[in-house]
């Protein structure tokens, strides 16, 4: 099997954490890369910032790249990736000549809504899956193939399955 990097894209509270080390346990030698871990790296951040935006994206990168070279055939990589640029940007990052997928994860902003504040707690702010969902539903069309994700964990699994398994019998 040659090696395969899935990007795991949407806003939050659509299920990319849910959904992505499902994906990675198809393969027999995969890796999971958690966005959520990769935004626990900043400790704090000055206003405003004086370090370049985008370094998550080539943090993800270099941490693909550690186990692409260390012999994984799938590191899957859950994080959201507002634009095409945010995803050129991880791309270019990467050091090891790797076929890249680019799956979106998609639900209308209400089921959004209502999984954010089920995994932030009750009352939590909607800003954070407000703002991905409408920054994303600009870019739709240009984020890689479009799963929908408004039923189950299973069901988005079955969809994804059509457009990963191919590339994991190879």
């Amino acid at each position: 099997m040659a090696q395969l990097v899935v990007i795991v894209n949407g806003p939050a509270g659509v299920g990319k954490s849910s959904v992505a080390p499902h994906i990675a346990a198809r393969a027999p030698n995969a890796a999971c890369i958690a966005g959520d871990d990769l935004k626990r790296f900043v400790v704090s951040r000055a206003e405003p910032p004086t370090v370049h935006l985008g370094l998550a994206y080539v943090g993800a990168a270099a941490l693909t790249d550690v186990f692409l070279a260390a012999g994984y055939d799938l590191v899957v990589v859950d994080f959201i990736f507002e634009r095409p640029r945010h995803i050129q940007r991880y791309a270019e990052s990467l050091r090891a000549p790797v076929q890249i997928l680019s799956l979106t994860l998609w639900a209308p902003l209400d089921v959004v809504r209502r999984r954010h504040e089920q995994r932030a707690g009750a009352g939590r702010e909607h800003d954070g899956a407000d703002r991905s969902w409408h920054a994303i539903a600009e870019h739709l069309d240009d984020l890689g193939t479009v799963i929908d994700a408004r039923g189950t964990i299973e069901q988005t699994l079955t969809a994804v399955a059509v457009y990963i398994d191919p590339h994991l019998a190879r």
